[in-house]
């Protein structure tokens, strides 16, 4: 009970943090331009596109405004939870095809946006009411991609002592980005202190990238697979930039601090040599931070679709506990819903009894497959982990079973355009003819079966005869795990 009070009297010290830092705020944001033309596309909608307490995986609040009259657009954000992070796509026949950047929004802005194009890209300027903190933004972006066309022209290394070289190298250059941005937040008068803070923990990405540079080196480049080259690298990483100071508790808005945060614990554990599975990883996270911190990364590591990498040992018993660990640990009420969503994929719990409808219009039901065992694979056009995970299926896991009449594949495609679906099916990136094959339709990802399970796709479900999850797959499983759980599933009793 006293975390609890804990908790929730720092949440309340957040909103009252951003409330005393900023003037009054009363009117939802407001966005308006005219888009001059400068891609070789002509577009027809932007999507200004928020996240509900700026968690990528959790609800979307997206708003649409079309370009038709005369390309005027005017959009008020009149659902608004300040602040928050805004991400700004155009569109085309309902389809994003660009996404200029992403940036704060808070209550109060009225953003005069214009377009032009630079180096063969388009830019954004912005003026009005709130402006100085997107173009704070923009100027650290622009800061952040000097950064990696400087670090591309290091020469790349051909031996140890070229590589110790290299790493030294980079490592100064984060370095000097990480204390130039720090530099030029502060020189921006007109953006208040909590906002710069926020900028700061969100745009925050040498660390991570430098981590990044060392686990290549570490694992995936063959020419340093060697004891005197992993050293080099293990040296760097322990006596280098790469820090695990707490961030405080308004960095929770700030959704790259956490991706970053997490995939740099990860490198540090493979390059250390330490327990990398599911329960070591966890039980670092929950012991090394406290209070809110603790549970963005707990929401972070069990909601986002690259939670399992670089996770050994992943067993479905072990997250099932690990979530109900987390469920009662987690105090803010959306984490806990988010965290509380994922334990319905629980081992043993009745599958959701969603409607579909299949390729010639007629409503299908999962209860209608109860008797077989079955994968759910649920997929969108575009999604890369959905293509890579069928092309491993089709190739190595479904050839053991295609024979099988009490195995089927059900695959669900989450796309709101029927015409999209059929571009994918035909495709045969995502998904097979001989699938049971069915749409969501217009709902897309409001579908029921989504907001039951989760708006990220794959999502991968095997099913026993009695219309139970047996597990929910990661991505991280061997083959021969995947395998055997269907093998297991197929043996058991037939429903009489």
């Amino acid at each position: 009970m006293k975390t609890k009070i804990v908790l929730l009297f720092a949440l309340t010290i957040i909103t009252c943090f951003f409330h005393t830092q900023l003037k009054a705020q009363n009117k939802p944001p407001k966005f308006s331009g005219t888009f001059a033309y400068s891609t070789d596309t002509i577009l027809d909608a932007i999507d200004f596109r928020t996240m509900k307490e700026n968690i990528w995986w959790g609800e979307l609040i997206p708003y649409i405004v079309s370009l038709k009259n005369k390309n005027h657009f005017s959009c008020i954000m009149d659902k608004l939870k300040e602040p928050q992070l805004l991400q700004i796509n155009f569109m085309k026949s309902g389809k994003h095809i660009l996404v200029p950047g992403e940036y704060y929004v808070e209550m109060d802005d009225d953003i005069k946006i214009g377009f032009f194009k630079v180096s063969e890209r388009d830019s954004l300027v912005f003026s009005g009411k709130g402006s100085e903190k997107y173009n704070l933004i923009n100027a650290v972006k622009q800061q952040q991609n000097k950064f990696k066309d400087l670090t591309s022209k290091l020469n790349n290394p051909k031996s140890n002592k070229d590589l110790q070289v290299y790493l030294n190298e980079y490592t100064k250059l984060a370095l000097r980005f990480m204390y130039e941005q720090s530099s030029l937040i502060n020189k921006y008068d007109g953006v208040n202190k909590s906002m710069k803070k926020l900028i700061g923990y969100e745009f925050d990405i040498y660390q991570t990238y430098w981590a990044n540079i060392l686990l290549y080196f570490y694992l995936y480049d063959k020419n340093y697979a060697n004891e005197t080259s992993r050293k080099i690298v293990k040296d760097a990483l322990n006596n280098g930039i790469l820090s695990f100071n707490t961030p405080d508790s308004i960095s929770v808005l700030a959704p790259v601090q956490y991706m970053g945060l997490l995939f740099r614990m990860k490198v540090k554990m493979v390059i250390n040599n330490e327990p990398t599975n599911l329960a070591s990883f966890y039980k670092r996270l929950k012991e090394n931070y406290t209070g809110l911190v603790r549970e963005r990364l707990m929401v972070e590591f069990l909601t986002s679709t690259s939670n399992m990498s670089f996770i050994t040992s992943y067993k479905p018993d072990v997250y099932d506990s690990i979530i109900v660990d987390a469920s009662n640990s987690v105090v803010h009420p959306y984490y806990k819903e988010l965290i509380e969503k994922k334990g319905r994929t629980r081992k043993g719990s009745k599958v959701l009894n969603a409607e579909f409808t299949d390729l010639l219009g007629k409503p299908f039901k999962i209860e209608s497959m109860k008797g077989k065992v079955v994968l759910i694979d649920a997929w969108s056009v575009g999604c890369t982990g959905c293509a890579l995970f069928h092309k491993l299926f089709e190739s190595r896991i479904h050839p053991f079973f295609k024979n099988n009449p009490d195995f089927k594949v059900l695959s669900i495609n989450a796309d709101k355009s029927h015409e999209r679906w059929i571009e994918g099916l035909n495709s045969g990136k995502f998904s097979a003819n001989e699938y049971l094959n069915v749409g969501v339709g217009e709902l897309g990802i409001n579908h029921p079966f989504f907001k039951y399970y989760t708006n990220a796709m794959p999502l991968l479900l095997i099913v026993d005869k009695e219309g139970r999850l047996i597990t929910k797959l990661s991505g991280v499983e061997k083959i021969e795990e995947i395998v055997d759980v269907i093998n297991i599933a197929l043996n058991e009793k037939n429903i009489k």
